[in-house]
This record gives structure tokens, C-alpha cells and sequence, in this order.
């Protein structure tokens, strides 16, 4: 069933992020210990992202897809050895019908939640590696591959000072699901690099590259380049990571459905020493 959606009002994310910039940091909350755990996807910190990323250019008509994305990670502590991490993406979707002005297709996407088993004491070099899935949990065909996916995911980071270097890698395909629907076999690597400034403030670039091995050879590859400005800061005693992106898909599909461009807006909730044991 196709639904109105109405767009998100630009005006509400620039008052969003106006307090963020303007809110006085609580030097005593938030220290270059904390700055630091919030870049590193390994670090004794619960972290709840809600992610929302507008892709602009899309279809025949040249809409905007927007796609709201809850992705806590959840660091668990196995053993003296090993810890778990979990990070599960909830995509709640907005996506243009096409060849239509205004109609979108409104609701829950296909759930992802992927597992790193990863040393608990690293050098200088963290990792982690797992299995990754793709649950067909999406509330309308559109918004979701009708596939029960599995495959091999992978983290690494290095933190060389103020810079945070790494990368997520998954790549998923299908093993069951509706027949009458598409094969899915979709890698997925998203590189992440990022700047300490001073004031709290960092530069970041984290680019989603996917590749679907099943499209034909012209629309296999999508490629993004951007760069985003983020600050770590607190509202009363809760510390949060805001950030704000920008990227320009140098490489995309060759059909007219797919993106051009996307602006990224990031609010990340941070619960430092939450690690929890199994």
C-alpha cells in the first residue's frame, strides 16, 4: 500500500543542529578520553546512532529517498580473551513511487545485524570479524529484498594520535526467501577516517561503497566521496556525537533510479563503561 509521506522540513535539522554547535561542552563529562572511545568502534562505550540519510536524484523524476537508520552497537565481554560486538541496522524508509510527484512508499526496511567476535586486548591494530544477516523485515515488498541473507563481516581501526583510520565490511547473500524475488549478493564497505580539532569539534569522512554482483555489469558499483564536520558534546549529563555529512556519487548506477548525491545527519547517543558480560 503506497502512503503520502511528507518530506522532512530542512528547517528542523538546521535548528537541530544549531544547538548542537551552540551547546557549551561539560569539560568534566566529556574529556579527550571520551573524544577519543567515540571514534573507536571497540571501545568500552554503548553507542546508539540515528542516522538519516537523504539521497537526492532519484528515479525519473529526480526525488529524494530518505532513510532513517537506529544502529546501536553493543559491546559484550565473553571472556577474558574475547568480546562480542553487535551493531544492527533498523532502516525505517521513505522512497519515492516512480513516476510520481509526490506519492512515496513509507515504512521498516530489511533489518541487519551483524556480530564481531574481536580480541579484548589489541595493539595498535583493533579488529573483528563475524557473521553479518539481512532479515526480511521490510513492512512493503519495495522497501525490502524478500530474502533471508547471510554472509562474512569485518572491522578494523587503527587511532594514530588524533586520527581514527578503519573500515566495515559485509557482504551478504541469499540463502532463502520468496522465490519470485531477486538474488541478493551485495557487498557493502564503509571506510571511516577522522580528525581531532580543537573545541571538540572533528573532520570525517565515511563513505558507503556497495556493490551488487547480481545487477548487470553497468550497475554493479555505487562510489561516494564526501567529507562531514562533527562535535562530541553533552544536554545535561548525557554525552551525544553529532556529525553532518556531504557526498557526490562519482561512480553510480547507470539506470536513472539511482542517487546522485546524499546529505548524512548523524545523532549518536554515548554510555561510556557499559560493557555488560554474557
Amino acid at each position: 500500500m503506497i502512503k503520502i509521506f511528507k518530506q522532512l522540513h530542512s528547517a528542523k535539522w538546521i535548528l537541530f543542529f544549531t544547538v548542537f554547535i551552540f551547546n557549551k561542552t561539560n569539560a568534566q563529562i566529556i574529556d579527550s578520553n571520551l573524544l577519543k572511545m567515540a571514534q573507536n568502534k571497540f571501545a568500552n562505550l554503548l553507542t546508539v546512532p540515528f542516522q538519516n540519510n537523504m539521497d537526492f536524484g532519484i528515479g525519473p523524476l529526480s526525488r529524494m529517498r530518505n532513510t532513517l537508520n537506529i544502529q546501536p552497537v553493543i559491546p559484550f565481554k565473553l571472556n577474558s580473551s574475547l568480546n562480542l560486538i553487535t551493531r544492527t541496522i533498523v532502516p525505517v524508509i521513505s522512497q519515492p513511487v516512480p513516476d510520481e510527484k509526490k506519492l512515496s512508499y513509507f515504512g521498516l526496511g530489511d533489518i541487519n545485524p551483524t556480530f564481531f567476535i574481536s580480541p579484548a586486548h589489541h595493539g595498535k591494530l583493533f579488529w573483528g570479524v563475524g557473521p553479518s544477516f539481512l532479515l526480511p523485515t521490510a513492512t512493503l515488498p519495495e522497501l525490502g529484498a524478500g530474502k533471508w541473507c547471510v554472509g562474512p563481516g569485518a572491522i578494523f581501526l587503527i587511532q594514530p594520535r588524533r586520527l581514527t583510520v578503519g573500515g566495515y565490511m559485509t557482504n551478504v547473500f541469499s540463502i532463502a526467501g520468496d522465490k519470485t524475488r531477486k538474488k541478493v549478493n551485495t557487498l557493502m564497505f564503509n571506510p571511516f577516517a577522522s580528525y581531532v580539532l580543537p573545541r571538540k569539534f572533528y573532520v570525517t569522512s565515511s563513505p558507503i561503497i556497495s556493490v551488487n554482483w547480481e545487477a548487470d555489469n553497468g550497475n554493479k558499483l555505487i562510489l561516494p566521496v564526501g567529507v562531514g564536520l562533527g562535535k562530541i558534546t553533552t544536554l545535561g549529563a548525557q554525552a551525544m556525537n553529532f556529525s553532518i555529512h556531504y557526498y557526490i556519487n562519482v561512480v553510480t548506477h547507470d539506470n536513472p533510479s539511482g542517487p546522485k548525491s546524499e546529505l548524512r545527519l548523524q545523532w549518536t547517543l554515548l554510555f561510556p563503561h557499559k560493557v555488560t558480560s554474557k
